[in-house]
Parts: structure tokens; C-alpha cells; sequence
């Protein structure tokens, strides 16, 4: 506890090694851009999300390029905050103890600044669109069906989709989905998870 403790309140954030990570970032971008996999990803948020929504923004390698290590600490100061941070505790350990510990370690850590929205807004719905991104390195078909829901997280129906689809597909071998599919019909299938919010 202590030493996560120490890296999520005190990072070192040395701009040195920022110099290093920043370059291979960008080459590393630079090539996820030349896939076929990126290609179809992109198409289909453009297809299925308005120009206005956040998940339309995309990182480029000039966009990493362009970051100061001020840009880090900035966003570190920003969004790493007590408010927006869950801590799951897993172990042989009595929720009292758990609870001294975290606050011995994590009791003194306070937020500044408002707090930053971190939900994305409610989608409107798709309309009907079939793409086709052509792949001459894969072996099989890839075969995906979406469409938006205008719910968030904090809607009240979001974990009763997300139960849902985890007993139709969350588990892969042991779900519905893929016993029909997969053992009856010899098909190769894996289920998506419900929306970007999950």
C-alpha cells in the first residue's frame, strides 16, 4: 500500500525519460494508423458518433510530438484526485483493517480545482450504415454489428445491459452466445462489451 501510495500521490515524472517515451509513442502511433485494424475501428466510431463527440478526437503522431512534459504534469494535477479514484482492496483482510491502512497510506490526499467531467455525453442514435475495410492479412472474416445507446454509466439501466451481456458474451467459453455459436455451428466469434463507458 505504501508504495502504491507513493507512486499515485508523488510520480516522478522525469522529464528525461519523457524524451525517450515521447518518440517511440509517436513511431508507434505512426504505424497503428497504417492498419487495417485501425482503418475499421475509425470508420466505425465516424459512422456511428457525431464530428462533435470526444471519441472522435484521434492521436497522431504530431499530436505526441507536440506534448511538453508540462502538458504530463499538468494532466496529472488535473485528473489523478482523490474524488475521481476507486480502491479495491483483495486479500485475506478485514474491511476495518483495509480501511486503516488506506487511510494511514492514502488519508492525507486532498483534491484541488474542480472536478473534471469524465463521462462522455449520451450518443444519439446511429443511423444504418454497412462499411467494408479490406484486409489482405487476415485469414478470416471479421464480422461486427454495433450501434449506440443513448445511455451513460450513471443510468439506471447501465449495469442491468452490462449483467446482460456479460451472460450472453462476457465469458466467452462459458457464455450463451458462444456455445450456440461457436460449439453448434463451428463458428469463431468473440462478443463485444456493451459501450465505450464500460
Amino acid at each position: 500500500m505504501q508504495l502504491l501510495a507513493d507512486n499515485e500521490l508523488s510520480p516522478a515524472l522525469p522529464e528525461r525519460a519523457f524524451q525517450v517515451i515521447q518518440p517511440e509513442l509517436a513511431a508507434g502511433v505512426a504505424g497503428e494508423l497504417e492498419s487495417p485494424g485501425y482503418h475499421a475501428e475509425r470508420a466505425l466510431e465516424t459512422a456511428l458518433f457525431p464530428k462533435s463527440d470526444p471519441i472522435q478526437r484521434e492521436t497522431t503522431p504530431g499530436s505526441i510530438k507536440a506534448l511538453s512534459i508540462k502538458d504530463v504534469t499538468d494532466y496529472y494535477h488535473e485528473t489523478f484526485r482523490p474524488d475521481l479514484t476507486t480502491l479495491v482492496i483483495i486479500g485475506k483482510v478485514t474491511p476495518e483493517h483495509a480501511a486503516a491502512v488506506a487511510m494511514k497510506y492514502f488519508g492525507d490526499w486532498n483534491a484541488t480545482g474542480p472536478k473534471p467531467n469524465t463521462l462522455f455525453p449520451p450518443a444519439p442514435t446511429n443511423a444504418p450504415v454497412v462499411l467494408n475495410v479490406p484486409d489482405a492479412s487476415r485469414v478470416q472474416d471479421k464480422v461486427t454489428l454495433s450501434h449506440t445507446l443513448g445511455l451513460t454509466r450513471t443510468n439506471d439501466d447501465y449495469y442491468a445491459l452490462e449483467l446482460g451481456n456479460h451472460v450472453l458474451g462476457g465469458a466467452f467459453y462459458a457464455t450463451r452466445f458462444y456455445r450456440t455459436c461457436a460449439r453448434m455451428r463451428g463458428w469463431s466469434i468473440s462478443f463485444p462489451r456493451t459501450s465505450r463507458w464500460a
